[in-house]
């Protein structure tokens, strides 16, 4: 595991996530220069992203290949979490991101994720664009109306998007909400590539059951579920709609390295 400071780091905070993980930062608390050059010499593991990544940064992150990308503005209960639940998963090809809400506003992560994939797995150019538009309508659902708990119904005339700009505006910008993330969990074998997407949200629903949608469901559940799910081979809503699974089954040997 490594942290990938960033321009936007300080010891402290590269301090406070040494200390969550109860690993050593890499190199050390000193800030390396973030350039190309630099970080193609880091251990392809953990990258910790810096305080407002562009999309620039993101892009040279995600072409390293890291087993994960933390945002280090996350709560540190959220990023404990995060941690122990890509540790649980044992055995398996694994990657992880634990984004807050200003970074997923500012950057195309489904885009970016999905071509981070490529890099691990075979992916045809059909199921290439099904899993970057489940992926994306899921981080939006998660970002908009489960962690900044903006309704949708909002935009339905001129004056109700007026009032969206401003109350989305408001809370990217009010720690209270723009520091919940949302975590993006993909395993995969030889057959099957599995993407958890989870959002710190209030969520809906009245049973914690999980509720289990095919492609071909005809109705419609939660946060946009149908549109969701018509992307996937499988899709499963769970806790309250706070965490969506989306399954893709593979060709053969999808596994490039």
């Amino acid at each position: 595991m490594f942290y990938l400071t960033g321009f936007h780091l300080t010891s402290a905070h590269i301090n406070r996530l040494a200390k969550l993980t109860r690993m050593a930062p890499w190199p050390g608390t000193e800030k390396p220069l973030l350039n190309p050059h630099n970080m193609q010499k880091l251990p392809l593991n953990t990258a910790v992203l810096s305080k407002s990544p562009s999309e620039q940064d993101l892009q040279q992150i995600l072409s390293l290949s890291p087993t994960a990308v933390i945002d280090v503005n996350a709560l540190d209960s959220s990023i404990q979490e995060f941690l122990q639940k890509l540790d649980a998963i044992k055995n398996k090809n694994k990657l992880g991101f634990l984004l807050t809400c200003p970074v997923i506003y500012a950057c195309n992560v489904a885009q970016n994720i999905t071509h981070t994939l490529q890099q691990f797995i075979i992916l045809p150019s059909e199921q290439q664009e099904s899993i970057h538009f489940a992926l994306h309508e899921s981080i939006v659902n998660g970002l908009i109306h489960g962690n900044l708990q903006i309704n949708s119904s909002m935009r339905q005339s001129a004056r109700d998007f007026i009032e969206y700009a401003r109350l989305l505006h408001d809370r990217l910008n009010d720690p209270s909400y723009a520091q919940k993330s949302i975590s993006v969990i993909a395993t995969w074998n030889a057959k099957k590539l599995e993407i958890k997407i989870r959002d710190e949200g209030a969520g809906y629903g009245t049973t914690t059951n999980p509720i289990r949608h095919s492609s071909t469901m005809q109705h419609k559940t939660g946060r946009g579920i149908r549109i969701i799910a018509g992307a996937a081979d499988s899709c499963t809503i769970e806790d309250f709609g706070r965490e969506i699974t989306l399954s893709f089954l593979l060709q053969d040997h999808p596994i490039q390295k």
